[in-house]
């Protein structure tokens, strides 16, 4: 049920909507309770972190802040943690990706939220010049102008720039599972094995013989 969203019916089905809805908050209550139980009784339950986690990006999505949404991070990140320490790497792929997903909804909400603070400034500093008998209503229109552009104006699309280094040398995508040659060049771990294969140990960008040795010691696994 991870991320999964409960659609609003239409409005003949309100009421029976509600039931329902209310009957799915109470199971994800139960169920993290139950989670956490399984924690008390042994805090190195994979799968406990993990359901405890899911309940509270759950939690989370429905609230104004991104508290939930982090702490449903650091339980989702200890699972993580004690797979590596339980020899359960087989999972460790899954709750990576959740664990992204995860990150990547507490960052859109916490946009969502700096976005709706600095509506409010703006408005109460528009108001305040309404006070300002110093300049006349060009003036405070010019003014009020400058203040948006530095502060940024919060009804204008945001633009998004990825690092170069963030992103595989052969895919030019943002990279999850990040390997680094001898050259220092950076790839997806899954490009480079399928271009390894396909090329032979010779670097992607460099085209030089690289010890495919070397690359497993350079890599880290992301947090």
């Amino acid at each position: 049920f991870f991320f999964q969203m409960i659609r609003r019916p239409p409005r003949s089905t309100q009421s029976r909507s509600s039931a329902a809805s209310d009957v799915y908050k109470r199971q994800q209550r139960r169920v993290h309770g139950d989670s956490l139980q399984a924690i008390e009784l042994n805090d190195k339950n994979i799968k406990a972190h993990f359901i405890c986690g899911q309940c509270l990006a759950e939690f989370g999505k429905n609230e104004e802040g991104t508290e939930k949404l982090k702490l449903a991070q650091s339980r989702m990140l200890k699972s993580l943690t004690l797979c590596a320490g339980q020899g359960k790497q087989e999972f460790e792929k899954d709750l990576n990706r959740n664990i992204l997903k995860l990150k990547k909804l507490t960052w859109y909400k916490q946009q969502e939220i700096d976005k709706q603070k600095k509506k409010e400034a703006l408005e109460y500093i528009k108001e305040l010049m309404t006070y300002d008998d110093s300049l006349d209503e060009q003036g405070k229109a010019e003014r009020y102008q400058e203040i948006v552009e530095v502060v940024g104006d919060p009804n204008k699309p945001m633009e998004f720039y990825i690092p170069k280094y963030l992103l595989c040398n052969i895919t030019k995508q943002l990279m999850s599972d990040p390997v680094t040659t001898q050259s220092g060049f950076t790839y997806e771990k899954a490009a480079l094995v399928g271009f390894l294969r396909a090329s032979g140990s010779i670097d992607p960008v460099t085209r030089e013989p690289i010890n495919e040795q070397l690359i497993c010691l350079l890599y880290t696994s992301p947090s």
